[in-house]
């Protein structure tokens, strides 16, 4: 039975970690480690603070501590950063870890890259930016046409 827990916790295309109350990482499923470049080895005993994009190191020191006074978090959108510098988006979600004696030792963190969703955003404000300049060009024309004639 555990090894089925296993398994989809292995080859679950999200990106999953298990981390104990400091911060480090004590386990990581292969979709993490691909996503920041790095492999499994590199990553475990790490801080979580070592995949955070400079920018939201606050922000995720907020959302630990979040974490830690509740027992819980849930789609906490921070920038992360991989190996080579990249940054990515995603939504952090968090669960208690608990020993065999209900004592809390860490989480189980998932996160969602939602990369796509911001490209698609992108596209969208482009094609918007596209239509109010096709619209601008059509007033001059007719401004000029007007004017001209």
């Amino acid at each position: 039975d555990s090894n089925k827990y296993r398994n989809l916790y292995e080859n679950s295309p999200a990106l999953h970690r298990t981390i104990n109350l400091d911060g480090i990482i004590l386990d990581c499923n292969q979709s993490y480690a691909n996503r920041f470049g790095c492999s499994k080895k590199e990553i475990i005993g790490s801080s979580i603070f070592d995949h955070i994009a400079d920018e939201d190191h606050d922000a995720l020191k907020n959302s630990f501590e979040t974490w830690k006074d509740t027992g819980y978090l849930a789609s906490r959108e921070l920038w992360f950063q991989t190996k080579t510098g990249d940054k990515f988006p995603a939504l952090i979600s968090a669960s208690n870890l608990r020993d065999s004696d209900g004592n809390l030792i860490g989480s189980n963190t998932i996160l969602r890259d939602i990369t796509d969703f911001y490209k698609s955003l992108e596209i969208e404000k482009e094609r918007n930016q596209v239509l109010e300049d096709m619209e601008e060009l059509k007033s001059i024309n007719k401004y000029l046409v007007f004017n001209l004639s």
